[in-house]
């Protein structure tokens, strides 16, 4: 099972389904990876069709990468790293 994506897919791909229930994208902003992930993500559900796939996110994604992302995750977390202590609501 090779895939042109990135080197060490077909790895993640059989590691992913074989020992987990679930897969999460974090660590920088994943939306800028979105080909690859959903690659992933098609693979590992072949093998594992219920797989479920936490999207962490700051949330900076154009409108079409998030109707993607809502196409394969069973969750997201936004993840805020910074505040204000006064802020509006648009």
């Amino acid at each position: 099972m090779r895939v042109r994506y990135a080197e060490g897919l077909s790895i993640s791909v059989l590691i992913i389904p074989a020992l987990c229930d679930r897969t999460l994208f974090d660590s920088g902003e994943p939306t800028i990876h979105l080909p690859y992930i959903e690659k992933l993500i098609e693979e590992a559900r072949r093998i594992k069709p219920d797989t479920k796939v936490n999207f962490d996110t700051n949330g900076y994604m154009t409108e079409e990468s998030l109707e993607r992302i809502l196409g394969f995750t069973t969750s997201i977390t936004y993840d805020l790293k910074a505040y204000m202590m006064r802020f509006t609501l648009p």
